[in-house]
């Protein structure tokens, strides 16, 4: 027989609801029953009838009660670490839910070109956490045209690093242009070249290609001398592996393989033709006004930010 609640509590009316998961919780982290009343503001006799009510709805005994301390059987313990899952997916729908009505996105996708330093990135949503932590936020990459197909069908809402033209609907704006070395690893060929290399002699050597990421619009790639043999490759680091381990030759953002060339990994040959410039951008689209989005492009306007990230 279950004795009924003190009058003004509220018992458990279905099995495993927040409610008798949050009792559950309270008792393991206050170590009883009647502390964890005290810090549910409840009397005792409702968090007995809640956790009776719980174990008859199960049919398994939650706490083992033979001494003089309840202390949690294994079934408890398997219901406790399930329950807090779920408690804490609750509390994330719920400050979702609250974010969305205070016009905050309950995640924000970032597609990041390989070429950036990713420490300046790190530190910015690490910063954003501090303040919003209730906004889930995915890095992904995107490549080349990849970026802007990101944007247009929503795999991202924000782009850094974006290059070439932005589509309509797109918005734009220019922050640096990476200091680019052409490279090889010192027993390719190519090293024993002598300088200035005309770029028509790199034509039968193999490219190293870091793919674009578009599935939809056109690809294209950058920095190619009329090359026929390639290795393709899903993004820079595979193009910086692919390229110290003498596969073949290309363009590096000088930022990212500084120490590579410090240790003679890597050799940059001195070419006759540099390669044409092009202003890496931060995009996103026109229409989005999230207020999470609106974090991020505000701390990108900052000049010390950008150079970092280059």
């Amino acid at each position: 027989m279950i004795d009924p609640p003190a009058r003004g509590d509220h018992p458990l009316d279905t099995p495993l609801s927040l409610d008798a998961l949050r009792v559950l919780d309270a008792i393991d982290r206050e170590g009883s029953f009647a502390a964890a009343a005290a810090r549910l503001h409840r009397v005792p006799s409702a968090i007995t009838y809640t956790i009776r009510r719980l174990e008859e709805d199960l049919g398994v005994e939650l706490f083992d009660r033979s001494g003089h301390r309840a202390v949690l059987t294994e079934p408890g313990r398997v219901v406790l670490d399930r329950g807090r899952e779920m408690l804490a997916a609750a509390d994330g729908l719920r400050a979702a839910a609250r974010g969305l009505g205070e016009g905050w996105e309950p995640r924000l996708t970032i597609a990041v070109n390989s070429l950036l330093s990713p420490e300046p990135v790190l530190a910015l949503v690490r910063a954003f956490h501090g303040e919003h932590p209730d906004v889930e936020i995915a890095l992904t990459e995107e490549v080349l045209e990849g970026a802007w197909e990101a944007l247009e069908t929503g795999r991202a809402d924000l782009a850094l690093g974006a290059h070439g033209q932005p589509p309509r609907g797109i918005a734009a704006r220019a922050f640096g242009t990476p200091d680019w070395a052409y490279v090889c690893a010192p027993d390719h060929p190519a090293a024993a070249l002598p300088a200035p290399v005309d770029p028509t002699r790199l034509a039968a050597l193999t490219a190293v290609v870091a793919q674009d990421s578009a599935r939809e619009r056109p690809s294209r790639s950058t920095g190619l001398f009329d090359q026929r043999r390639r290795v393709l490759v899903p993004h820079l680091g595979w193009k910086i592996a692919a390229q110290r381990e003498g596969l073949g030759v290309g363009w590096l953002p000088r930022h990212r393989i500084a120490a590579d060339l410090a240790a003679g990994r890597l050799v940059e040959l001195e070419l006759t033709e540099p390669r044409v410039a092009e202003e890496l951008q931060i995009a996103w689209r026109r229409a989005d006004r999230g207020r999470a989005l609106r974090w991020f492009l505000d701390r990108l306007e900052d000049e010390d930010l950008l150079a970092s990230l280059l």
